[in-house]
């Protein structure tokens, strides 16, 4: 018998079916790091599901729904689907204790009819990512100030709230009248470590982006800095897809030593040698985003390898400047340059960074480790 059943919805109709992205490798790393802590878990979203979380125990069950093309209407009947199967799932799985539900903006009002359907000895958790204030920071101060009270109105109705960074409790408490114990700060992990020891061509080294090509990345920094590289052979390589690649693509200026790719799977760019011990892993947050928890930082980490990161939100808590990365100055140009040279020019560096990153990384940052922090939390909670 399982001391633990915990029932994760996933309350969106295309979670799973537009590919890789941030949120499925969050829901994943989520799944895989609760089933290694001992715990059942049963999921309850959209189609596709089965595509990207695997287990071959009966530990893990799942209910997909299926959905056709998204309108408003077909939107309104699958949640109305969605919460009839999971009332029908609470009745017939008497042992689930824990509900856990991904927050978005689209799904606050569901909040009210799972008080309604749970059993009242199950402990009902909302995990945010983020809020609309975070998400729309164009719009004028007062109006998000007002859409976040509102938004905090159903989710400080559950017991508690697991939350992935600090300012983002902040941010919470600030606007509502939550108590602090009532949220939980477990930032978001990474895979079991990947790292990588093959010598491929020790002479020239290559900086990698891998990633989504996003607004809040600086991209327009990390070209110009690049390009004043002088005295190695080195290449810069961006994976990933995203609406602003065109216009980075023409930042490039047909460089011949920067190359873009599209669409990746980590574990393919490491068994052709794409990424090899030859690598050192960029990434340029701006200032934009502050309050995320960033999954490339752990899947960076995963891979053992160096890493220049901008001085942006969590990786401040989670990066040490000459110990486990090169931290630069966000939106400064000479810093990311120094940085890009410091590994170029110093191998003793650059192993020192991934020593340090291999000793740290698997015993407190994979997704296995913040589950654990998870449950201990929870189980902790009075």
């Amino acid at each position: 018998m399982f001391e633990r059943e915990i029932l994760y919805i996933l309350p969106k109709p295309n979670f799973f079916t537009e590919g890789i992205r941030g949120r499925v490798s969050h829901a994943s790393g989520v799944v895989n790091g609760l089933l290694k802590n001992g715990s059942k878990v049963h999921v309850i979203t959209g189609p596709q599901i089965h595509k990207y979380i695997k287990d071959k125990n009966s530990n893990f069950q799942f209910v997909e729904i299926e959905s056709k093309k998204n309108t408003i209407i077909r939107y309104v009947l699958w949640i109305f689907k969605l919460i009839a199967s999971i009332r029908r799932y609470l009745k017939e799985n008497q042992k689930i204790n824990y509900l856990i539900i991904r927050y978005s903006v689209s799904n606050a009002f569901l909040i009210i009819p799972l008080i309604m359907l749970r059993n009242k000895n199950i402990k009902f958790i909302v995990e945010i990512n983020s809020l609309i204030y975070h998400q729309k920071p164009n719009i004028p101060h007062r109006i998000r100030s007002f859409l976040i009270k509102k938004e905090l109105f159903f989710i400080k109705q559950t017991t508690l709230l697991y939350v992935i960074s600090n300012q983002l409790k902040e941010d919470i408490i600030r606007y509502s009248n939550i108590h602090p114990k009532n949220v939980l700060v477990i930032p978001n992990g990474g895979p079991e470590p990947m790292y990588i020891n093959q010598d491929i061509n020790m002479n020239k080294l290559s900086f990698l982006y891998l990633g989504v090509f996003q607004e809040y990345y600086e991209f327009k920094l990390l070209i110009e800095a690049f390009k004043k590289v002088t005295g190695y052979t080195t290449e810069l390589h961006l994976y990933g897809y995203g609406k602003e690649k065109e216009k980075i693509v023409s930042l490039a200026d047909k460089a011949k030593n920067i190359y873009f790719h599209g669409r990746y799977y980590l574990g393919d760019l490491i068994s052709k040698g794409a990424i090899n011990i030859n690598c050192i892993l960029i990434l340029p947050f701006s200032r934009r985003n502050p309050t995320g928890s960033p999954t490339k930082l752990f899947e960076y980490m995963a891979l053992g390898l160096p890493i220049i990161a901008s001085n942006v939100g969590q990786i401040n808590e989670m990066l040490v400047h000459d110990k486990t990365a090169y931290i630069y100055e966000a939106g400064d140009e000479d810093s990311l340059h120094e940085g890009m040279m410091k590994m170029l020019s110093d191998r003793d560096y650059r192993e020192h960074l991934s020593q340090n990153i291999r000793a740290i990384y698997p015993k407190n940052h994979t997704w296995t480790a913040r589950m654990k922090q998870l449950i201990e939390a929870i189980e902790s909670y009075e």
